[in-house]
C-alpha cells in the first residue's frame, strides 16, 4: 500500500473504533512521510483520547505535539496539545491550550470546546468515541 492507502485505512479505523489499527496504520504513513503533521496530529489524538487504556500514550502524544506550541497556527493542532497534556495530568497546561485553541477556532466546535473545558477544570481527559453510522 502507499502512503494515501495507509491514511485512508487508518482514518477508517479510527472512525470505526479500531484504536490499534488506527496506531498502526498513521505510524505506517510516518514511516513513509516523517513529520507530515496532520498524520502526527492524528496518530497523537488517538494516543491521547483513546477509550482503551492500553493504546493511549500521553507521553507520545504530548511529545509528538510540543511543535504546536511554538507554531500555533492551526487550532485544531493546538487542541490536539491541550488533549494531550489533560491525558498526561497537566490539566493546567490543558486548559491554557484549550482555551487558545477554543479562540483560534472562532466558534467551530463551540459545544464541544465548552465540555472539554469543563472536564479539564474537573481533571478530566478527552475520551474519543467511534461514530455511528447514519
Amino acid at each position: 500500500m502507499d502512503m494515501h492507502q495507509f491514511l485512508m485505512a487508518g482514518e477508517a479505523a479510527r472512525k470505526a473504533g479500531r484504536w490499534a489499527e488506527a496506531v498502526a496504520a498513521y505510524r505506517r504513513v510516518l514511516e513513509l512521510a516523517p513529520g507530515e503533521r496532520g498524520v502526527v496530529n492524528n496518530l497523537a489524538w488517538v494516543l491521547a483520547t483513546c477509550p482503551e487504556e492500553g493504546v493511549r500514550d500521553a507521553a507520545e502524544a504530548v511529545r509528538s505535539m510540543t511543535w504546536a506550541a511554538s507554531e500555533p497556527s492551526v487550532w485544531q493542532f493546538v487542541g490536539t496539545l491541550a488533549a494531550a497534556y489533560a491525558e498526561a495530568g497537566d490539566f493546567e497546561a490543558a486548559v491554557t491550550w484549550g482555551r487558545k485553541s477554543q479562540a483560534m477556532a472562532a466558534g467551530r466546535d463551540a459545544g464541544r470546546w465548552e465540555r472539554w473545558l469543563k472536564g479539564f477544570a474537573e481533571q478530566k481527559a478527552v475520551r474519543e468515541h467511534a461514530e455511528k453510522d447514519g
